[in-house]
């Protein structure tokens, strides 16, 4: 498959693509819900706290784990569990962003 410049590095395919009026988004259940995730780790930041570190890597690990189920082993998974881990890949990536950021505004 090949990726054009309106996929943000999606693949797109439309059976993993939530519908809305009868087109399919230009992104999966799984961008969606990382996109989702990072503004919700955002708000965090900036309204209450962040979880800490390794809480990232069990939502990254988490977010592998069902990729490597459904890309390795064909193990069919719903756009609703694909987005429910791309919101916590997302926000668990969002954490390791916003913790670089604050070591850097350290330094």
């Amino acid at each position: 498959m090949k990726l054009n410049e309106f996929t943000l590095g999606c693949h797109g395919i439309p059976e993993r693509c939530f519908k809305i009026n009868d087109k399919h988004m230009a992104f999966c259940a799984r961008c969606l819900g990382a996109s989702i995730g990072h503004i919700l780790c955002a708000i965090c930041y900036f309204v209450y706290f962040l979880p800490p570190f390794y809480f990232s890597i069990i939502g990254l690990a988490l977010m592998l784990a069902d990729w490597y189920l459904q890309n390795s082993l064909h193990k069919y998974h719903s756009n609703f569990m694909r987005l429910l881990t791309g919101i916590i890949g997302g926000f668990s990536m969002g954490i390791i962003i916003w913790e670089a950021i604050d070591i850097v505004i350290k330094f």
